[in-house]
Parts: C-alpha cells; sequence; structure tokens
C-alpha cells in the first residue's frame, strides 16, 4: 500500500513549554502505523502541536490543500493516537496556523487562491471524532492575498472577527 506523500513521517511531538534542558522529541511515523494516516491528498501544507484535548501533552493539526478533509487533528488518547475532523471539506489552506485564546481556538489561512482566514472554535470538552469544529468566523485581512507568509499574529476584535497582523 504507497501512502500519501509526507504521510506524517516527518512529525516530531514534544513540549510547547520547553524545560530548561530543552524539548523533548520522538519521531513518529503513519508509514509505520505509530499514527492514523493524516488526510488523503498530496499537499499537506501546515502542521500545528497544541494541546487541543488539555490532556497535558501536545496535539498534531495537520492540514492539506487538495483533497478533504483538509483539516484533521491527531489526539493522544489511553495511548494510542486517534484522527478527528476539523474541517471535513476542502479548503485551499497555506503554511502556519496557530492557536489562540483561552479555549486554544484555531486560525488558519488560505493559500495564493485565497484572502482569507478562517476561525475554528474548539469543541473542548464535548468532542467528537466525525464532527467537524464550528467556523464562527472568516476574515480578509488587508494585504493578505499578497503576503505569502503573513501569519504571526491574531486576536479576536470582537465575536466573528479575526485580525490579523502581516510581517
Amino acid at each position: 500500500m504507497r501512502l500519501p506523500f509526507l504521510a506524517m513521517t516527518i512529525v516530531a511531538v514534544g513540549q510547547l513549554s520547553v524545560p530548561a534542558a530543552g524539548p523533548s522529541w520522538r519521531h513518529l511515523s503513519s508509514k509505520r502505523l505509530e499514527l492514523p494516516e493524516p488526510n488523503g491528498g498530496k499537499q499537506q501544507t501546515a502542521c500545528v502541536l497544541f494541546d487541543i484535548d488539555k490532556y497535558g501533552t501536545d496535539d498534531i493539526v495537520a492540514a492539506e490543500r487538495t483533497k478533504p478533509p483538509a483539516i484533521i487533528w491527531l489526539g493522544l488518547v489511553n495511548g494510542r493516537w486517534s484522527r478527528h475532523l476539523i474541517e471535513a471539506d476542502g479548503q485551499p489552506v497555506e503554511a502556519g496556523g496557530w492557536p489562540f485564546d483561552v479555549d486554544l481556538d484555531l486560525v488558519i489561512g488560505g493559500d495564493w487562491r485565497s484572502d482569507e482566514l478562517w476561525w475554528y472554535e474548539n469543541p473542548y470538552p464535548k468532542f467528537d471524532r466525525h464532527t467537524p469544529w464550528r467556523r464562527p468566523g472568516t476574515s480578509r485581512p488587508d494585504r493578505c492575498r499578497f503576503q505569502r507568509h503573513w501569519q504571526s499574529a491574531t486576536g479576536v476584535l470582537e465575536p466573528g472577527r479575526v485580525q490579523a497582523v502581516p510581517r
């Protein structure tokens, strides 16, 4: 069986809070069946690590722009990684993305075909592996389409409105 390009073979899992001795990393691969296969396409464009479920271990968000589901997350529960939906449909997702606010929602933006930022609301603590996250806001920040790597900081100005700061 041939796995999709970059089938999460280069993902390393560590801690976002770095201890004095440095982070502890472990190489995991879907090819070796240590992780579920993330998305089905051949252009995985984003990988973000943060503790989505607040279990104390960083979860893995993977985005893919050629085939749905566009965004998934892999969570470690009882020693096993499981795959969960964030965006079931296709989206032209670009590299980058970040968690924000107290609930650890996700903000991620479009590639060259899109001038949008998408805000996905973390459903914590009520997760359903097969239910996509609610997307309460989409934004079109100034110059977004012309800045390839504009994703650097974000904040919520008001419900449903995302603010981006281009680099």
